[in-house]
């Protein structure tokens, strides 16, 4: 509601800072102000909402990277199938060194960053419904959705964070 509120005002503030501003003060705040007897309940169903929001996200991004892919005027190319896996690869080695990086901080303080934690901080991230979902709006604005080469880009980034997402699940 946050969200919609602040993007549809004349003079539009950024729907997702007023999002992580009401997440803030909630999370400092909010817990005190729900009883015991029904936090458990609560909490199951938030669990439940996300995980269906999240089902729906890869529903959606399924059906039109299919459409997209697949139909005869796309432009996904055998070359690309094979880009996207090297990024899938790159991306976890970037990921890789930016904990490896993380790590010598992490290690000078109290808690140590051991090897299994460190694969486990490698391999997670934004590869699933938030970034599919990230996806989807970019492609379908209207500088992407256009006709010519932002098209294909529009495509091509729809393409990748769906192939990303899928061998995150698969590997």
């Amino acid at each position: 509601l946050v969200f919609f509120i602040c993007e549809s005002i004349p003079k539009p503030f950024s729907g997702i800072l007023a999002l992580v501003t009401v997440g803030l003060y909630l999370s400092a705040t909010g817990k005190t102000k729900i009883s015991t007897k029904v936090e458990h309940s609560l909490h199951s169903v938030v669990g439940w909402t996300q995980y269906a929001a999240e089902t729906l996200i890869f529903l959606i991004a399924g059906v039109i990277v299919g459409v997209k892919v697949f139909a005869s005027e796309s432009s996904i190319t055998g070359a690309d199938w094979g880009k996207m896996v090297g990024f899938f690869f790159l991306t976890i080695i970037c990921r890789g060194l930016t904990v490896l990086f993380i790590a010598f901080f992490i290690n000078r303080g109290n808690y140590k960053l051991g090897w299994k934690e460190f694969l486990v901080m490698t391999y997670g991230g934004l590869k699933g419904a938030l970034g599919l979902a990230l996806a989807l709006i970019v492609s379908n604005t209207h500088e992407f959705s256009s006709q010519g080469e932002h098209k294909r880009a529009g495509e091509l980034i729809l393409f990748y964070m769906a192939g990303t997402a899928t061998l995150s699940l698969l590997i």
